[in-house]
């Protein structure tokens, strides 16, 4: 159980709901403003506030390129108490030409698609293949047009995005003869915090014997994040407060309100990368701390927005002091993808920590009453930190002589997870 927070604590944390309406700058203008955004601007902040990923789908006549209406203008900034949903709402109103709705199955991603390719008889990224594969993310569409016609990979800059070749990701797939949506392929498997929030883009357009669509990946992590079109604006900050806050107290890449001289973990990826780093910098707070009551006050209250940065940064930080929070909420769920790590990030920041954290792992698999779920989670753990052949020893000597029914069960589980990811 964690503790009450310290005064520090409940201060950052207090500044959650206040942050969002004094930060001008890297969630945009709240509504009260009417200030025009930019469609670009816009798409990028929604993802950022709201922990979210887009593609996009575009469709081009013959022998031109179509560009997507980044440049375009949103009527107006992002409401205080604007959810998700009220955003995708107004897109849809303000851009007709695209269907926008969230993944069915993999919660953390929006899709705009051009309307036109829901003409177009048998468009292939509707189409079903399995895949097997291992290797750069930017060839995937090609190993996949191996199976489903008319599909290949793109790295040019035609289409007026705002993104980067992306030659390094790596992905692994293995669907095991099971045939996905190939729309689905191409998103379920990316290493989502790791990369841009706009995860792809394809282009459509007519080819010799039909239609051809290109995917373009749009690049991997960063390790800060600055907002260069912005600048601090002391006269729009006090329309939300008459005491606006001073320039000393804004990340000044970002624009994000500072509190104690540290990123509340609110404002969830802005906070994990730009944070100061606490070995090279004294600060007033312990960000380990905080990170840690953050992630088990969200989960308590069931409001787990930005949970997951908090998460990794205890990984990044290689914090031991976080073992016990990320091990208390291992199974939660950010989204449900290809990817368990992704899906359940306390996995991730877990093996991030190392050796400690696979051993914590390993005890609690060994000591603990645990569902099905979190045996498969510990196991997931104790294997990434450890390799598979000094798990499977470790498994193995437990379950020779296990305490009772119960660790024998657990034991019998692991070792078969184990062998069916080998």
């Amino acid at each position: 159980m964690m503790r009450s927070p310290t005064s520090a604590a409940r201060r950052l944390a207090c500044a959650g709901a206040f942050a969002f309406m004094l930060c001008t700058l890297s969630w945009a203008a709240p509504g009260v403003t009417e200030e025009p955004v930019r469609l670009g601007e816009y798409l990028t902040i929604v993802a950022m506030r709201y922990d979210c990923y887009f593609t996009i789908e575009l469709a081009s006549p013959a022998d031109t390129h179509t560009e997507f209406q980044f440049h375009a203008n949103v009527p107006r900034g992002i409401g205080r108490d604007n959810t998700v949903e009220d955003c995708v709402a107004l897109l849809r109103r303000e851009f007709p030409k695209y269907e926008i709705f969230r993944d069915p199955r993999n919660g953390a991603v929006f899709h705009i698609i051009d309307k036109d390719l829901k003409k177009t008889d048998d468009y292939c990224l509707d189409r079903a293949a399995a895949a097997c594969y291992n290797g750069k993310l930017y060839s995937f569409p090609n190993y996949l047009g191996s199976q489903v016609r008319d599909l290949s990979g793109w790295t040019n800059h035609c289409i007026g995005l705002p993104i980067y070749d992306d030659f390094t990701t790596q992905m692994n797939i293995d669907t095991r003869g099971q045939k996905d949506r190939v729309r689905s392929l191409l998103t379920d498997y990316m290493p989502l915090s790791r990369y841009s929030r706009l995860l792809w883009c394809a282009e459509t357009h007519p080819g010799r014997g039909g239609s051809v669509t290109d995917i373009h990946y749009s690049g991997g992590e960063t390790d800060e994040i600055e907002f260069s079109t912005y600048t601090y604006n002391e006269q729009r900050a006090t329309l939300y407060d008459p005491h606006p806050i001073r320039r000393a107290d804004v990340d000044c890449r970002t624009g994000t309100p500072m509190v104690d001289g540290v990123i509340p973990f609110t404002f969830g990826q802005i906070a994990y990368c730009n944070n100061p780093d606490p070995d090279k910098v004294k600060l007033r707070v312990n960000l380990d701390k905080l990170a840690a009551i953050f992630i088990d006050e969200r989960l308590r209250a069931d409001n787990p927005l930005q949970v997951r940065w908090a998460m990794l940064y205890l990984g990044k930080r290689k914090a031991e002091s976080g073992i016990p929070v990320l091990l208390e909420h291992l199974d939660y769920r950010y989204t449900t993808c290809g990817v368990l790590e992704e899906s359940y990030p306390a996995v991730r920041a877990l093996t991030m920590i190392g050796k400690p954290a696979g051993d914590a792992a390993l005890k609690e698999l060994l000591d603990e009453d645990e569902s099905d779920l979190r045996v498969r989670l510990l196991t997931a753990v104790v294997r990434a930190v450890n390799g598979y052949h000094p798990t499977h020893d470790m498994v193995e000597k437990a379950l020779a002589a296990p305490k009772d029914d119960k660790q024998k069960k657990r034991l019998e589980q692991a070792l078969k997870l184990l062998r069916e990811e080998e």
